[in-house]
């Protein structure tokens, strides 16, 4: 079947806990992704390939606009635009929702996700110093 985006389901918890353990040095719980995964304003992708899910996206749309909650690919499978096609998909669900931006939040620090973003197109429009405790978060935001 090859490379492909869809929705995910319940039954990808075990992927994308691996993935987000993976990822990040706080993970989300399961009981987190179970309730985005159970809301109607959550979009939530995986990307999948042989031998199962290798990222996904995770977004909330509501009243016009979007949030951009999470991006991770696993990371033997990093730098080859896999974050970029996510991020492409998210985008167009968001934007087919009617929103008509998106919203995120990212370490200082997290180098990777912050080219991955100023290339894509989004501008910092706020600074939460010390959001992370040791670590400031970017907010960032990008019009669909």
């Amino acid at each position: 079947m090859g490379m492909h985006l869809r929705r995910a389901d319940a039954d990808d918890l075990a992927a994308l806990l691996v993935i987000e353990s993976a990822s990040y040095p706080e993970p989300w719980d399961e009981a987190t992704f179970r309730s985005f995964l159970a809301n109607p304003s959550a979009v939530c992708l995986v990307l999948v390939d042989e031998p199962g899910i290798i990222g996904y996206a995770l977004g909330l749309t509501s009243l016009g606009m979007s949030q951009l909650l999470s991006i991770a690919v696993f990371p033997a499978r990093r730098g080859s635009g896999l974050a970029t096609q996510l991020l492409d998909a998210l985008v167009a669900e968001c934007r087919a929702r009617g929103a008509s931006y998106m919203r995120l939040e990212v370490r200082s620090a997290n180098r990777s996700a912050r080219r991955l973003y100023d290339a894509y197109g989004f501008s910092m429009i706020g600074l939460r110093p010390r959001y992370y405790g040791d670590d400031d978060a970017l907010i960032m935001s990008l019009n669909l």
